[in-house]
């Protein structure tokens, strides 16, 4: 029996060698990749595809706020009014009066309604309405023309294709996105990268860095753009919603995939990356050939330098959503910038600029309120220069599921049998409602005895 049981007991024994042998390698293996990626750093193809990644990935946040689902199932209204505040000469005259706007789409019903009005403290001056229903178009005013006009054969909005058709969603747009980038990444090779010793400036000291280059040339180009044209062809989701994003099927887009021909760049753009403790310090671009137009991105903790050419942006991150940004050029400050992301619904910018050494100082203030089916935005523009400030207001809100205005169609006037003097009749109007105003001397209509049919007419072969 204790036989037996030694027999088991190394049959046990033997059958652990081989994991505790796979265990021991893994684990070197393991802290071989480790100490690698601490004392030597990553290889020059994994800082570039990192680099794509990220790109991707910050593309990415964008695309995945992208929802136009919304526009295209619902109906979707804007309402806004813009208003002039200035003591300037040539300004200050603007600032009783504002325009109002108005803009709404009903995507499936094939709607539109386009609107926009002058209005001084107590009423509307001058007006004009379109309405878009179909292949109709209509005006209408409630100021300088009575009548309800209707034109044909201008707009044709029926022809288009469904909305369940055409509706691209953040995950369609994510995946082109993924795939593009994969396709740029598996077009890389080692043997594209090289590596170099060199020395910047990094807190105003001196730094050993390592630089790695990659050479974008007409082959690299070719390859590159071909395999993006190989992997677009071959799937089947990517043509899916290429077919959806345009008039044409699958398979019209595959075969202008298959005729495409790949030529590739003729520049030569070199891409150089600088690695301090396997940290990106620098990123810079240029055309080999020609680097006067060098692009170079300098990344010092918090604090980003951007230089092109003679100008220099310096981006100072001092909290997450604050920025400080200095505008320099050939060496002269030109602009400071304070952005600052008070929360979700708040950014405030203020700036002041050196222009001929005149100093313009400003601000830009969004305000918004975001509720389920209506959102509210505020944004105030302003500036000054010694004594003087002009301000410049936006206020709109957007609106989903409101119905759209509706026009008696029954009681419309076709364009082509309204009066000749039509066109000039809205002409006097005009001059009528705005006479006394500083909008007068904007619009040049002659009197009521000097008007010529050649020159002012209403063209009703529209």
């Amino acid at each position: 029996m204790d036989n037996s049981e030694n027999i088991l007991r190394d049959k046990k024994t033997k059958n652990l060698i081989p994991l505790f042998t796979i265990l021991i390698i893994l684990i070197s293996a393991l802290i071989l990749y480790v100490s690698y990626n601490v004392f030597f750093g990553m290889t020059p193809k994994q800082y570039y595809t990192n680099i794509i990644n990220n790109i991707y990935e910050k593309g990415k946040e964008i695309t995945d706020k992208y929802d136009n689902s919304r526009y295209l199932n619902e109906t979707s209204i804007i309402d806004g009014e813009l208003t002039l505040d200035s003591n300037m000469p040539g300004f200050e005259e603007y600032k009783n009066y504002k325009l109002n706007y108005n803009f709404g789409i009903d995507y499936k019903n094939k709607k539109v309604q386009l609107g926009a009005g002058l209005a001084d403290n107590s009423k509307t001056l001058i007006d004009l309405y379109t309405y878009i229903e179909k292949e109709l178009l209509y005006l209408k005013s409630n100021t300088i023309f009575s009548d309800i006009i209707s034109f044909k054969d201008i707009v044709n909005i029926t022809e288009s294709d469904d909305s369940e058709n055409k509706e691209i969603s953040s995950d369609d747009l994510n995946y082109i996105l993924m795939k593009t980038k994969d396709s740029i990444i598996n077009s890389l090779d080692d043997k594209d990268f090289t590596t170099s010793r060199d020395k910047i400036m990094i807190s105003n000291k001196e730094t050993n860095v390592k630089k790695i280059s990659y050479i974008l040339d007409k082959e690299k180009d070719k390859k590159i753009l071909n395999n993006i044209v190989n992997t677009y062809k071959s799937d089947d989701r990517i043509l899916d919603i290429l077919s959806k994003a345009s008039s044409s099927s699958k398979e019209e887009i595959k075969k202008q995939f298959d005729n495409y021909k790949v030529e590739g760049s003729d520049y030569n753009v070199a891409f150089n990356i600088y690695v301090n403790k396997n940290r990106i310090v620098k990123y810079e671009i240029y055309n080999i050939n020609d680097d006067s137009n060098k692009f170079e991105l300098l990344v010092d903790n918090n604090i980003y330098t951007i230089n092109y050419q003679s100008a220099e942006v310096i981006i100072n991150k001092k909290k997450d959503n604050n920025y400080l940004i200095e505008l320099n050029n050939a060496g002269q400050r030109i602009a400071n910038i304070n952005y600052n992301k008070e929360n979700d619904n708040k950014i405030l910018i203020n700036y002041d600029f050196n222009i001929d050494k005149n100093i313009i100082n400003g601000s830009i203030d969004l305000e918004s309120n975001n509720e389920k089916d209506k959102s509210t935005y505020n944004l105030n523009v302003s500036l000054s220069m010694e004594d003087y400030n002009i301000s410049l207001t936006d206020k709109h809100t957007v609106e989903f599921g409101k119905e759209l205005d509706t026009i008696d169609s029954s009681k419309a006037i076709d364009s082509n049998s309204l009066p000749d003097d039509y066109g000039e009749n809205i002409l006097k109007n005009i001059k009528e409602k705005l006479a006394g105003t500083p909008f007068e001397s904007l619009i040049d209509i002659p009197d009521d005895n000097s008007y010529n049919d050649n020159e002012y007419y209403f063209d009703s072969s529209y």
